[in-house]
């Protein structure tokens, strides 16, 4: 009678020791898959904030290229005033330091173009290339540098051209107007999307 009862509280122990070990082991594959989902979700906001960054990177750059494209209208604005009156009235009265000024506008476009392919460089890490962001980027990119093209064409256009050049370039600048508000809503519609 004795053995039983040994044998039974035997039989209980082991029961409760194999109950407690599959606790156990349901709690740490339970920790590990937590532990696991959480790292997966720390590692999608690490990589959406980096991504983030890019963008607003490239933002900011494009802002900071809306001075110079500015200052570059503004001078080849006056230069076409100053042509124009030259060609009527016969004299070149500050055409000299107008054209100068233009020179220097088309040299501070060209100086934006090393920190926008920075930029842009840093945001393409984060995007494939059929990617809207990167495709329409890329767009705005050429026709910037298109626009200092356009108004070196007309800095150094003759009376006969200067009409068209001028022209050409006023049309590419409105060009690239359009082409910013296109990327800036696709980055918008990125942006809103919350991270998953």
């Amino acid at each position: 009678m004795v053995l039983l009862a040994i044998w039974n509280v035997s039989a209980d122990a082991t029961v409760v020791a194999v109950g407690a070990s599959a606790a156990a082991v349901t709690a740490a594959v339970t920790a590990q898959y937590r532990l696991r989902a959480q790292l997966e979700h720390d590692t999608h906001v690490r990589e959406r904030d980096a991504t983030r960054d890019a963008l607003d990177g490239v933002v900011t750059e494009i802002s900071d290229s809306a001075g110079p494209m500015n200052a570059a209208a503004a001078a080849f604005n006056e230069l076409f005033d100053v042509r124009s009156a030259s060609r009527r009235t016969g004299t070149d009265h500050g055409l000299a330091d107008t054209e100068q000024e233009a020179h220097l506008a088309i040299q501070r476009l060209r100086d934006r173009r090393v920190p926008l392919m920075a930029a842009s460089f840093r945001l393409h890490l984060r995007f494939p290339d059929i990617d809207p962001i990167i495709g329409l980027l890329s767009e705005w990119r050429e026709t910037f540098d298109q626009l200092a093209d356009a108004y070196e064409a007309a800095l150094h256009s003759d009376d006969f051209e200067m009409t068209a050049r001028f022209t050409g370039a006023r049309e590419t600048a409105v060009h690239l107007g359009e082409q910013l508000n296109s990327f800036l809503d696709v980055a918008r519609a990125w942006a809103s999307n919350p991270a998953e």
